[in-house]
């Protein structure tokens, strides 16, 4: 399992996704999973958990 948390999908789209440390892990995903990816988005369930999104 892979966690990361992100400003919001804007961040996730325009800047982590295009940074070039993830060309290199995307690369090599398909022979490390035993099965495919499943992306799945979370919403903190508590208040005092969102300073750490900050």
């Amino acid at each position: 399992m892979l966690y990361e948390t992100w400003a919001d999908l804007d961040d996730l789209r325009g800047a982590q996704m295009q940074r070039p440390c993830r060309g290199a892990c995307e690369a090599r995903l398909p022979a490390l999973l035993t099965e495919p990816r499943a992306v799945r988005l979370w919403q903190p369930l508590r208040g005092d958990f969102t300073s750490f999104a900050r």
